[in-house]
This record gives structure tokens, C-alpha cells and sequence, in this order.
């Protein structure tokens, strides 16, 4: 049987099968975990950030910024886990962020660049030069 959605709450569900079970049942009213948890990323990120986010996590935070005005600062750019080389050196400077579904671990590659966890517990990674080989000269 399915899961009442006051059971299951979105960005907390501990497993894939849940996750989906929690799309498939139609009564989502009063169910504020989206919105709480995009509020936090939004709340989480530094000024003038530049924030990739999977198609779900996009689409919450640039609501949040529309309806509640929230971090005009920060750019909300949709992630499709294709290298971002390019996209990277164009926004050089500015923090990068990659927000997305804690249910899978994101794909992203660009050159020189890594993921590093936010420690926050929040489904979000800043983007950070990778760290030179050992021995290697800087």
C-alpha cells in the first residue's frame, strides 16, 4: 500500500522506494519540507553565489525567490550533470554550489574542480579546486 504523504516527508525520505511512493500518493496539503528545506539552502549559501540545482531543488529555491523575494543574490542555474568546465570558468570568483535530491550523490565534473559536502547536512556541496597531487609544485 502506499504511504500517506504526512508519513513521508520530501527531502528526508531515508530510500529510493520511498521517494517515489511519496510522488505517487496525490495529497501533498500542509506537507512544508520542501519549502523549510529550500529556505535553509537559500539561508545556508554566501552573498552572490552561484547555485546549480537539479530540475526538483531548482524549481523550490527559484519559487522561494519569486513568491518570498528570497536571495535575489544568488543564481539558480538547472544542472543536468554534463561537464561544467566552461560554466565554471565563467563564473570564476563567485561561490559555487551544487544543490540537489540527498537520495543519489550529484554528478558534476568540470576541470580542476571537486565537490566538497556542506557540513550543514543540508543536500548541498560547495565546488572547490581539487587539491594538487602530493609532491606536486604549486
Amino acid at each position: 500500500p502506499l504511504l500517506r504523504a504526512a508519513e513521508l516527508r520530501p527531502f528526508r525520505t531515508p530510500d529510493a522506494d520511498a521517494f517515489h511512493r511519496w510522488y505517487l500518493d496525490p495529497s501533498q496539503r500542509g506537507d512544508t519540507a520542501a519549502r523549510d528545506t529550500g529556505r535553509a539552502i537559500l539561508d545556508a549559501l554566501p552573498p552572490d553565489t552561484v547555485l546549480l540545482g537539479d530540475w526538483g531543488v531548482a524549481s523550490v529555491l527559484r519559487l522561494l525567490q519569486h513568491r518570498e523575494g528570497r536571495r535575489p543574490d544568488v543564481l539558480i542555474v538547472l544542472h543536468g550533470g554534463e561537464n561544467r568546465t566552461s560554466w565554471v570558468r565563467e563564473h570564476e570568483g563567485r561561490p559555487l554550489y551544487l544543490a540537489h535530491f540527498p537520495y543519489y550523490e550529484p554528478r558534476f565534473t568540470a576541470e580542476g574542480r571537486r565537490l566538497r559536502r556542506d557540513p550543514s547536512g543540508l543536500p548541498l556541496h560547495e565546488i572547490v579546486p581539487t587539491e594538487p597531487a602530493s609532491g606536486a609544485q604549486r
